[in-house]
């Protein structure tokens, strides 16, 4: 995996630093690239013009970090990022509801207040998803993991939740009606639980993550 974490100052500017990433990836021909922007680091027109170079290259991940990521932001970023990527926004995101912010093929956004149970039920055949700092509670998860378990789809395999603000874990609760094995190793506590033995899907074990604000 390569990750292209670059300072444009000490690379001596854009093109200096395109000219590395070209080399960097003939010599290591790396089958994972991860390209990462610090918001707190560019103004916005440059992270936006060095973000187009990025995305006309091949690229793994697509990871926005620190500081704000506006409605107009996120519209580029949902339009133009490819679909078959990871996207990790680790920003506070305006609320906005793109369309597309839930058909990439994995993705996690750390500022998920926005996101609704009819948002994660509506996420179809998807690897991973995380969302932290949602609104959800115990009873939320364990509605959504019924409804993963009954659906004829395959939704998400692997589901990390950090729950809200305030709100205590209950595993009593939050699995409450679900067979299930939990990971003793595993911190945050990580469980599995199979699909509708009656149905054949792709994800017939979900993996479900939880995780809680202290």
């Amino acid at each position: 995996m390569f990750h292209a974490f670059f300072d444009f100052e000490t690379l001596n500017g854009l093109e200096s630093c395109l000219q590395f990433w070209d080399h960097a990836t003939y010599i290591f021909k790396p089958k994972k690239i991860i390209v990462e922007f610090h918001n707190d680091q560019l103004a916005s027109e440059q992270i936006r013009k060095y973000l187009a170079i990025s995305l006309q290259k091949e690229y793994h991940q697509i990871s926005i970090r620190r500081g704000t990521v506006d409605s107009e932001y996120l519209d580029y970023l949902m339009e133009n990022v490819n679909l078959n990527s990871k996207l990790l926004i680790g920003a506070h995101i305006t609320p906005n509801r793109h369309p597309n912010a839930f058909k990439f093929r994995s993705f996690e956004y750390l500022d998920a207040h926005w996101v609704t149970l009819d948002n994660l039920k509506s996420i179809q055949n998807r690897c991973s998803v995380t969302s932290a700092n949602t609104r959800f509670t115990c009873e939320d998860i364990n509605d959504f993991i019924h409804f993963w378990i009954n659906s004829e789809n395959d939704l998400i395999e692997r589901l990390k939740i950090t729950l809200a603000n305030g709100v205590v874990l209950d595993t009593e609760i939050t699995l409450r009606g679900i067979p299930n094995i939990k990971s003793e190793r595993l911190i945050p506590s990580a469980f599995f639980f199979m699909g509708n033995e009656n149905q054949k899907k792709k994800f017939s074990i979900g993996t479900l993550v939880l995780d809680y604000e202290s």
